[in-house]
């Protein structure tokens, strides 16, 4: 009796064996010792795919988003985002492309282009490239101090 009573604290003193992380093909560690699943990373992608060689405006640019938007069927409207304005035949409508001046919405220095969605009101939907880090991102803002081209 006194043999088995030893056994069973032998046994009882043992450490829990270490299970290692499971990965399952959700590309998941899962911890047996934690409740969540660590997230699987991202995908790398590029934000900003390469444009077409007959595009003439830098590549990752709003303006080289316009020209890609619309299959390169625009005129090569000269200068910066900003300097489009003098190409303004439009009030704001689907299928326009929007002129923001420096500092209008979030345009920076140079001004920014979009490809304008829909409108509603002075409210309107637009499709744009290098806004904050964005390529082909839609957004809402207003109509207010923006200038429109009807390629």
């Amino acid at each position: 009796m006194q043999q088995e009573k030893a056994k069973e604290t032998v046994s009882e003193n043992k450490p829990n064996p270490v299970v290692p992380p499971v990965i399952d093909e959700g590309n998941q560690t899962v911890d047996p010792g934690v409740d969540e699943p660590t997230p699987p990373k991202p995908p790398v992608t590029n934000p900003k795919p390469p444009v077409s060689p007959t595009n003439p405006y830098p590549p990752g640019q709003c303006t080289a988003y316009v020209w890609e938007y619309f299959g390169g069927a625009i005129p090569t409207y000269e200068g910066n985002a900003a300097d489009w304005i003098r190409y303004a035949n439009s009030g704001p409508a689907a299928g326009t492309i929007a002129v923001f001046p420096p500092g209008n919405q979030g345009a920076g220095s140079v001004g920014h282009v979009a490809v304008v969605i829909s409108v509603s009101g002075s409210t309107m939907i637009i499709k744009e490239g290098n806004f904050n880090g964005g390529w082909g991102t839609t957004r809402e803002c207003s109509t207010d101090g923006v200038s429109f081209i009807r390629p």
